[in-house]
Order: C-alpha cells, then structure tokens, then sequence
C-alpha cells in the first residue's frame, strides 16, 4: 500500500480533479490488441465499469471503480478474463490530448491478463453515437431490458404496461426472496419486510411462529449468533456422508421401498462423487504450495520436452515418485485444463502465472464441495436426517464467503423491486413490494430441508410470490420439498424457480426443486424460467440456459441484466437466476394492481400474455467456462438451430403489457371465477 500511495501523491491536485471529472459517465470508443484484435468501448458509470464489444451487444467484463487520489482502484465483478470474480488492482491514469484519450499503468494488479490487456488498448475517442446500443445502456441500462418487440427489443414491455396502470392503485404485496440482500442499499430503501408482530431483540417469539426475533425474516444458514456457514458442499458428498454407514454395504434386495429409493440415489451419488473426488488429494497438496506446483510444471516439461505432447501421451505419462509431479500431473487432468492436443510445456508454463488466482480460487471452491474433511454444517448444530426440524438457525443475516456475498440477491431484490423513479441505479419491475429474506444456501447445494423451511417461512409470513434463484441436479429428501410446494399452493403462493444454467435439457435431466412431484403429478403453483437475451435474432436464447419443451414455461431477458450490487454498486450479472425475478416482479406487480386475482389465476395469465417469436435459435449448450475468453466466445455462437418455440411450455417471453391488458380485461368483465 505504501508503494501505491507514494505513486499516486506525485501528481497535481489539478490533474486529480481532471481525472475524476473526466472518467465517470462518460463512454469511449477504443482499440484491443488481446485476447485478439477488436474494437470495443469502455463505459464508465457513477461507480461501475463495463467492457463491450463495438456495437455494445456483448459485455466482456464488469467491474466496480472508485478513485484513490490519482489512481485508479477497479474490482472485477463478472466477465471473461481468467482473474476471479472480486479481484482487484490500481492503475494510474494517464492523460494524452485531454481530455479525448487516456491510458491504464498498472501500478498493482496481481491479474497479469487484465494487465496485458490494458497494456494494449487504444483509446480512439469519446463515444459520441446516442442511437448506438451502447449509448442506451450509459444513458438507462435497464431500458433495453423494459421495452419490447415494438421497439425491436426481447425485454418485457413494462414501460407499456406501466402506461396501462396509469390511475390505479395499488396494494403492497410481500415477496419471499429465498436467500439474502443487502438491506441497507440506496436503491432498495423501504422494501425490506418488517415482522411488525415482534418486538427486536427482546429473546421472545412474541407472535409465537416458532422464530424468535424474527424482524426481517429467517436465516437456516447459521448458529444462534448468525455467524453463516462458509460454503455448502455438493449434495452428491452430502448423500455419501450422511447414507455411507447405512447404505455402502447394504444388500439391496433386503430393504424396504423406501430404503430401496435411497440406496439407489445413494449409488448415483457416490459415483460421481467418487468421479470428483479423485482429485482432491493432489488439489490439497497443490493449494498449500505454489512454488512447489509451479517447479512441478518446470519439471514435467523437462521430462516430455518443450515439443508439443498429444493429450494421450501425456496422460500416460509417467511422473514418478515426486508427490508434488503425481499431483500436477493429476491436476492437468481436472476440469479446469480442458483437453488440448499439442501442449508446448514452455508455453504453458509462461502463460500459467497470471491464471494461478482464479486456479487457487478453483481448487477452494473443488475441496469445499468434494472433500469429505470440511464441514460446514457443523456451526448449525441440527440434525441433518430430522426433516421435520425447523427451529434452528438465526435472525441474523451477516456476510459471506467472497464468492457468495449478497451481491448475488441483492441484484435480483433490485430486479423486483428497487424503488422507481427516483434518479439513481435502476428502477424495479413491481412498485409496491416488501421483500422477506429466508435464507437457505451460501454456495454448493442447498439442503432439502433448508429449502423446505424457507419455503414454509415465508408462506407462513405473507408471502404470495416467492422466487427460487438456485437449482442442483440431486434431492436426498425431494419429498420434504414436495410437502413445501403443497404447502404454499394450499395458501395461494406461487413459486417462481430458477430453470439453471448448464445448457441442458430439463424433459430429460434432473433438475430441483423440481416441477414433477415423487407420485408424478405437477405442482400447479410453479413457474419454471429460461433466461433469454434483449436481441431478437438467432442468440435470443441464451447459450447457457437451461430448457425444456414440458418443463421450462418461459423465458426472461436475465442475460447480463443491470440492478445494484452491495454496499450501493450497481453492475450486470446473467444466468436463470436473474431472470426468476423478472417473472416474480411482474407477478408481484399483477396482483398489487388486481388483488382479486388468486395467484393460479397470475401464473395463467402471464404464461397466456407471453410474446412468441417465430424465429430460429441457437439452442442452449454447454460451454466450459474455463476455456481461453476467444475459444470460448466462438463455442458460444456455435451449435444446433432450433425453432425458440421448441424451448419451453409457452414458446414465449415473458411480456408484462400483454399480462396487464389480459389482466384487465379480466377483472373489467369480472369473470375471475370463470377464468
């Protein structure tokens, strides 16, 4: 820190200034040399920083920027290059014919890729082109996102359909957001639901829920202090620990129907468990020593030659008896190193430094899902196999890990419900919610249970809308989740979930929670969401979402959607996760303004509006993310043409001007119970 200091103190008060004035809201266009050469534009909001491509209809990289005297502090948020989500570094800026160009020094950026980068781009000038997409998104990026098919745009009208609305009232409905946001945002004062039947922090469960103090809602991710879980693991580990005793040498023609289901799921788990876990002895002798993986490379390469090495040879490559060699060896075999013919060691070995920290963050993430000696559940203190357990955890919602901070819901609380039109950040779909935070996960798989009871919660609490931003695709107690989805169906709730992102297809892989109960039935109360794009042409779908003719209803525009972030930074995020909520806002909104309307009849409606494209698609696929930023970008462009309507129940995007206008129509002919 010292060093940066020093460097930043050498230039002028005057230059200080010039810099600040100059970079934030301000769009310019510019030149990249890497990863290949290309024109993008460099976009600076009040506190967010975005990299686009040169019509703005990619986002590369988001960042978070502030200013330290004259230097430069960014944060990465989410994006292509291969330094972790949440690192950060400090670059002096440099002004040249000021104030139309600028250059990035690093002065201490451990992401040697990012260096490299900003090393090579050229800035050609003030973006200046306002009918440019990029222009849109500087000016109101969620703009985009609220127009529909009459503005040549895949969002979801609600301009329009706030048009419609002009003149009613409202009435606040409560959405239950299972999982946690920051509270405290600029942009999402006076949404956060208040238990007002209890009194804070007296030791009582004064309106007798079975929740003491519960103010803002409840949190199964922790001890009675609210110190949170790190990270859950896998569900695949958590079946092995919990069933290994009872089920790894059980005769299967002996058990009972029940014990039968789970001895079979026990089984399926195990071997992929099993699949994974084979890594995890090298990953943990490698995490504890960098020097000693990076002399182990050195020395693989000695030993096959710089000479390219086909991925067969080198896979029966012998590394000897060095631990820290068998371990690199291995660890080139992980998911991380796809398989690539032609490896040239030197080359490899050159290029590894600058991926040592998202590799580190990696293997963290690796042996806390994997490795049966980490285990987080051990501060809750319950009992796993007790599903009818609920009065454990906290009413405290503290921080967690850096890669499961609030940012995640704190982004979709704003897609619901940041507060609208009042001139910062964004505005949200529904303008007269309370969001109740229950809090069932932290990273890994949610625990049935957990899910069961936030479920539960926030039903019992007045929940009418609740939105279900995450997925895994093993249940050791499905059925405890069933009841739950019973449950809220019985009291009127709808259940908005997240389809996933692993680009497959839900008619013929498992995904929970799911829409298909144990017996086989369809939950009625429960929307499935796809996320889509805002460009209606062959990429509407996006590439990672997951889809299903008989299991997915619609699709939302959740790809790289802005909304804030915590501490009052604001960026873009994607995934299915982002677009659950846009489904939850406009339910929210429809029965704020139609509170006639039972929450079956919403879910009709909105699946009935949906805008139907006929256009040919790119259908969704898997990519591995850690593929180089170019390969990775061509793979997503490639791949099978389908028709979009061939993706999901309805065929449709969600199109909140047709749900209102159905909506109406509706309630002005008063045949809801017909309907």
């Amino acid at each position: 820190m010292k060093t940066i200091l020093t460097a930043a103190f050498i230039f002028s008060f005057m230059l200080r200034v010039t810099a600040q004035n100059s970079i934030s809201n301000t769009a310019w266009s510019a030149h990249a040399q890497i990863p290949v050469a290309a024109d993008i534009q460099l976009i600076f909001k009040k506190d967010s920083f975005f990299i686009l491509n040169e019509k703005g209809r990619t986002l590369y990289e988001s960042m978070i920027f502030s200013f330290r005297n004259d230097s430069l502090y960014i944060q990465k948020i989410s994006g292509l290059t291969p330094c972790a989500n949440g690192t950060s570094g400090w670059y002096k800026i440099e002004w040249y014919q000021n104030p139309e160009g600028f250059l990035l020094k690093n002065i201490n950026d451990p992401c040697g890729q990012r260096v490299n980068f900003f090393a090579r781009v050229t800035i050609t000038g003030k973006s200046v082109d306002k009918n440019s997409l990029a222009s849109i998104i500087y000016d109101a990026p969620e703009k985009r996102f609220y127009m529909g098919a009459k503005d040549s745009s895949g969002g979801i009208n609600l301009y329009r359909a706030y048009e419609l609305l002009k003149g009613r009232k409202s009435q606040t409905v409560i959405v239950g957001l299972i999982g946690n946001y920051d509270v405290t945002h600029e942009d999402l004062k006076g949404i956060a639901w208040t238990n007002t039947k209890e009194i804070p922090n007296n030791g009582v469960d004064d309106d007798k829920n079975g929740y003491i103090d519960d103010i803002r809602g409840w949190n199964f991710m922790c001890d009675k202090e609210g110190n949170p879980v790190p990270r859950l693991q896998k569900d695949v580990t958590y079946i092995y620990k919990i069933w290994k005793d009872k089920y790894d040498k059980a005769d299967p023609n002996k058990l009972k129907p029940q014990e039968k289901e789970e001895y079979d799921l026990y089984q399926r788990a195990k071997k992929e468990w099993a699949e994974n876990y084979q890594y995890v002895p090298a990953y943990k002798l490698i995490i504890n020593d960098s020097a000693g993986f990076f002399e182990a490379l050195r020395k693989i390469a000695d030993k096959t030659s710089y000479d390219g090495i086909s991925w067969v040879n080198f896979i029966a490559f012998d590394p000897g008896s060095d631990e820290m060699v068998k371990a690199a060896h291995k660890a080139l075999q992980g998911k991380f190193f796809p398989p690539r013919d032609g490896i040239v060691f030197k080359n490899f070995i050159q290029n590894f430094p600058p991926r040592w920290i998202a590799f580190k963050n990696y293997l963290d993430r690796f042996l806390d899902f994997y490795d049966l000696d980490y285990d987080p559940l051990k501060i809750v203190g319950d009992d796993p196999l007790n599903m009818t357990e609920h009065n454990y955890g906290s009413p405290f919602f503290k921080d967690f890990t850096p890669e499961m901070t609030t940012d995640h819901d704190t982004h979709i609380a704003g897609i619901i419900g940041a507060n609208r039109n009042n001139g910062i950040g964004m505005d949200g779909i529904a303008d007269n919610v309370k969001i109740l935070c229950a809090q069932s996960g932290v990273g890994g798989d949610e625990r049935d249970k957990d899910v069961a009871n936030a479920i539960r919660y926030a039903v019992d609490n007045g929940a009418k809308v609740l939105n279900l931003s995450f997925g895994k695709q093993f249940s050791s107690h499905k059925q405890v989740v069933d009841d739950a989805i019973k449950y809220a169906a019985a009291h009127d709730v709808l259940i908005i979930h997240a389809a996933g992102n692993d680009g497959n297809d839900c008619d013929t892989a498992s995904y929970y929670p799911s829409t298909k109960f144990k017996d086989g039935k369809l939950a009625e109360n429960v929307i499935q969401v796809g996320c889509s794009r805002i460009t209606l042409d062959s990429h509407l779908a996006a590439y990672f979402s997951n889809y299903g003719k008989h299991t997915v209803d619609l699709f939302a525009p959740g790809y790289d959607s802005y909304g804030p972030f915590v501490n009052n930074h604001y960026g873009y995020a994607g995934g299915t996760s982002n677009a659950a909520p846009f489904v939850v806002g406009v339910a929210a909104l429809l029965k704020s303004y139609f509170p006639a309307l039972t929450m079956l009849q919403i879910k009709k409606i909105i699946l009935e509006s949906t805008y139907r494209p006929d256009i040919t698609v790119i259908r969704p696929h898997y990519v591995d993310p850690s593929l180089p930023p170019q390969r990775l970008a061509v793979l997503r462009d490639e791949g099978t043409s389908v028709p979009f309507s061939s993706l999901s129940i309805t065929g449709g995007i969600l199109d909140a001007e047709a749900a209102v206008r159905k909506a109406l129509e509706i309630t002005r002919q008063k045949s809801l119970k017909s309907f």
